[in-house]
């Protein structure tokens, strides 16, 4: 089940949130919110004093009361964002996450849609709506989890090899009736 705090609750979400060239942000002190960002642009983050710039696809969880500064200095900046109260740190255990550590996921995409998915639940207020962002957030986490593993541990495939796999994949999703043979997918 969930780790987490039954009363978190995720107070504001934007996805793919547009801001101007030269954007910054600093806050001294984020209050009892955590806030968890998905950089789609490239930024320059202050973590610990020093400036660390972080490609596309970056994401960063900052803990409650922290210091959260960043600016968008090379494009206008694109990002994914949400503010949680409760608490995460059961969460963050579970899944050996540091806040304030950048973490680079990959595959985007995933990323902001989960994040779009949560806002939806929220614009929406469905029954259990908070329970649903509960889970795509755990959903984030193992995301951000997964990409600490060990490179040995990590499957990486050629892109030409990839292609053909998903190609594969989509052919016999296509007709499952169709017996097929380790010689045909192969083929």
């Amino acid at each position: 089940g969930f780790v987490g705090d039954e009363n978190m609750q995720v107070v504001r979400i934007k996805s793919q949130w547009p801001e101007e060239e030269n954007f910054s942000l600093f806050r001294a002190d984020t209050g009892e919110e955590y806030i968890y960002i998905h950089f789609l642009t490239p930024v320059e983050l202050v973590l610990e004093g020093n400036r660390v710039r972080v490609e596309p696809g970056a994401c960063i969880l900052y803990n409650q009361h922290a210091r959260q500064e960043f600016a968008a200095r090379e494009t206008p900046l694109l990002h994914d964002w949400f503010h949680v109260t409760g608490d995460l740190d059961p969460l963050m255990k579970k899944y050996e996450l540091d806040y304030g550590c950048v973490y680079m996921p990959g595959q985007s995409f995933r990323l902001t849609r989960l994040i779009q998915d949560m806002e939806l639940e929220c614009l929406r207020g469905d029954p259990m709506a908070q329970r649903v962002c509960e889970l795509k957030i755990e959903e984030l986490f193992i995301a951000m989890a997964r990409s600490c593993q060990a490179p040995e541990r990590q499957c990486r495939l050629d892109r030409a090899v990839q292609k053909q796999l998903m190609a594969l994949r989509l052919k016999v999703h296509h007709d499952f009736t169709h017996p097929w043979t380790v010689e045909e997918m192969a083929a």
